[in-house]
């Protein structure tokens, strides 16, 4: 099975050319993403990354138009999906309508002695 290739930007959403991967995905039949729980913020970072520009690009924002509405560079908001950035992390929950603290509970513990 060919995976699918999407890129960056709405415009260019299946450029690949891949009408396969593309028919799969219009249709539901995507495996993968039939596999994950899109109401669920994901515990791995690395999924739970992926997940934040999913959720973003549904509601029709990606990280960059974020920045550029912030009047910022790009990787601003990038930093935030990867090391604590509470600006961003506010900026970015408040789209997805959730607090930071649910989507980055291990950031948020509380610390104990």
């Amino acid at each position: 099975m060919v995976p699918c290739c999407p890129q960056r930007g709405m415009n260019r959403r299946w450029s690949c050319g891949n009408a396969d991967a593309r028919a799969r995905h219009n249709q539901g039949d995507d495996p993968v993403m039939n596999s994950i729980d899109t109401n669920k913020v994901p515990e791995d970072p690395t999924i739970r990354k992926e997940w934040i520009k999913f959720q973003l690009a549904v509601r029709g924002y990606s990280l960059a138009a974020l920045a550029r509405e912030h009047g910022v560079t790009r990787q601003q908001p990038q930093a935030a999906l990867t090391r604590p950035y509470p600006k961003w992390e506010r900026i970015i929950a408040e789209h997805l309508g959730m607090t930071p603290q649910q989507i980055w509970p291990e950031r948020y513990q509380q610390k104990t002695e």
